[in-house]
């Protein structure tokens, strides 16, 4: 890919919001968590953060902004970093995969190797981990709404899927 021509540029991401929708997403991993998004509209106490950054894996959630209400009126409660689609609740769980595609986006190298393409943008984290078509498009459209340069899924249906997905449903969602 030549990423590290574009970082010889100045080009690291910055400035750059990724949706990313994936089986789910070890957020607290040191090379990963500068890299997630924060919801601000979320940030009930006001101090500029939904992530509290602590060395290692401690990263944690702002406790004093999961209040249990919508403060952005966007539908969902305590969206700190991004939803799961399929707990529909806040609190993203681990996953190996999705773990590895964040990394591809944003990983900067804080543990040694800095393995994403863009390690200074932000990543908003949509988890889908079963292949719901309703709640994929509903995270594709959550990630347009808050305002995702680009929506990223690393997905495959497999030949014997049934019923077959409508992937008409992609393009008019996206367009």
């Amino acid at each position: 890919m030549n990423a590290d021509d574009c970082w010889a540029l100045g080009n690291k991401g910055q400035g750059v919001l990724v949706a990313n929708a994936d089986d789910g997403f070890h957020w607290r991993h040191p090379d990963l968590v500068k890299g997630v998004w924060q919801n601000l509209g979320e940030d009930a106490n006001n101090n500029g953060m939904t992530i509290i950054w602590g060395s290692g894996t401690t990263s944690q959630f702002d406790a004093g902004d999961i209040n249990g209400v919508d403060n952005d009126a966007n539908g969902k409660i305590d969206d700190l970093v991004g939803w799961d689609y399929d707990a529909n609740t806040y609190n993203i769980t681990a996953s190996s995969h999705g773990s590895a595609t964040l990394g591809h986006v944003v990983g900067d190298g804080t543990g040694g190797t800095q393995t994403g393409v863009a390690p200074l943008a932000k990543s908003i984290l949509m988890r889908c981990g079963s292949i719901n078509t309703t709640n994929l498009l509903g995270a594709f459209q959550y990630g347009v709404a808050r305002g995702a340069d680009i929506v990223h899924s690393s997905l495959s249906y497999k030949w014997g899927f049934n019923p077959k997905p409508d992937y008409s449903l992609f393009r008019l969602t996206l367009i």
